[in-house]
């Protein structure tokens, strides 16, 4: 990993943040359902109770957790197709542990992913007339969609954002998850089987 992103920092300066502190944020990010931006992540790896969180990324101290200006400094120069290839590689590592990794599709799981979105839909174009045009409306998030989610009490039926959808695979330790892709709220996990699996087959051989 540390090969992968070394050329990304300069050579001067002040030392910066373990890059492996910053990937493993963004696992907590991408699969904890409470964690709804980089500024609630690093809000809530603040808190005394999340010792274990500081301890998984690194960073025991809570004032050596990086502010969430940095992650996003960060993600801006590691592109997707970088993170996919650290990702498997670490998989490839974890396969070399005997009985660990078992290479068989456990099962798919999906989570509401919450948009901060600010206020109903509204014509966001650059028209005179907004009352006459025929732009559509959107949120202050524009992907964000409307979805349905299970009743519970004191809660919405319907939420604003995005599905996130995860494979899971089985460990001794527990299911982990191995990949995960967010699309829109209305999508069901049957139809996200294959994307799922085809990204997967991007690691060559790895699990198949």
């Amino acid at each position: 990993m540390l090969e992968k992103v070394k050329p990304l920092y300069k050579h001067s300066g002040r030392p910066p943040t373990d890059p492996r502190t910053y990937f493993r944020m963004h696992y907590l990010y991408f699969t904890l359902p409470e964690m709804t931006s980089f500024r609630e992540l690093c809000r809530q790896l603040k808190e005394p109770k999340n010792q274990a969180w500081r301890n998984f990324i690194g960073t025991p101290e809570i004032k050596d957790v990086p502010v969430h200006g940095s992650l996003s400094h960060f993600r801006k120069y590691v592109t997707p197709e970088l993170f996919y290839e650290i990702l498997f590689d670490l998989i490839r590592q974890a396969l070399k542990l005997d009985n660990f990794l078992q290479t068989t599709l456990s099962g798919i799981d999906s989570r509401l992913v919450y948009a901060l979105v600010n206020g109903y839909k509204k014509k966001r174009c650059s028209c005179e007339d907004k009352e006459t045009c025929d732009c559509e409306k959107t949120f202050s998030d524009p992907d964000a969609k409307v979805g349905v989610q299970r009743n519970k009490a004191n809660q919405n039926k319907y939420f604003i954002g995005y599905r996130k959808h995860s494979i899971t695979c089985p460990t001794p330790s527990g299911p982990i998850v191995l990949l995960s892709i967010i699309l829109p709220p209305d999508t069901a996990d049957i139809d996200v089987l294959l994307p799922l699996v085809e990204k997967l087959n991007q690691a060559v051989d790895l699990l198949f």
